[in-house]
């Protein structure tokens, strides 16, 4: 931790990289009470002003984008990596194709490859919208690309809140 940093129940730790939630015990025992993807939880101790603090690191194996995106409705455009024009701020690319039709994972990562090889990397495959299947079963689970992070459904982020953990920053997902 850094020197002028407050001890808090999720902390950001950058040699961990976004393998692991590192979080306090606190958090550790309000999501276990909740449908929780499968984890592996590793305790450890984090020094702090030359005190140890124990936390959790919390390792989620199951990548869910396979199967909780609802890729038929979801948006994809291929842009080209060297052509953009800034506007307040903002990267705006320009649109090489539009409205590609993605079925599933295996469709998204085949496009992927075949896109990295006909333009020697010179374009890549963004997203316009990116659409949830209606009934996830997981109160917390982890997808990797095309929508990066750890989710959590309104359940579980009101029970954070109202537990009053600190360090959470949440982002509505819209459907």
């Amino acid at each position: 931790m850094e020197n002028k940093a407050k001890e808090t129940d999720l902390i950001q730790c950058v040699p961990l990289g976004n393998k692991f939630l590192v979080v306090s015990p606190t958090v550790s025992t309000c999501i276990m009470t909740f449908n929780i993807d499968e984890i592996q939880t590793f305790t450890i101790d984090v020094i702090h002003k030359k005190i140890s603090h124990t936390y959790h690191a919390l390792y989620f194996p199951n990548l869910r984008q396979d199967s909780l995106i609802d890729w038929e409705n979801s948006t994809f455009f291929v842009i080209d990596k060297t052509s953009y024009t800034l506007s307040d701020g903002k990267t705006l690319w320009h649109r090489l194709e539009e409205g590609l039709s993605i079925r599933n994972y295996e469709d998204y990562l085949k496009y992927l490859r075949e896109l990295h090889a006909r333009s020697a990397g010179k374009q890549a495959l963004k997203t316009d919208h990116i659409q949830l299947i209606d009934k996830i079963e997981f109160d917390l689970f982890k997808m990797s690309i095309p929508l990066m992070g750890y989710f959590c459904s309104s359940r579980l982020k009101t029970a954070i809140e109202q537990a009053g953990l600190t360090g959470f920053r949440f982002e509505q997902v819209s459907r």
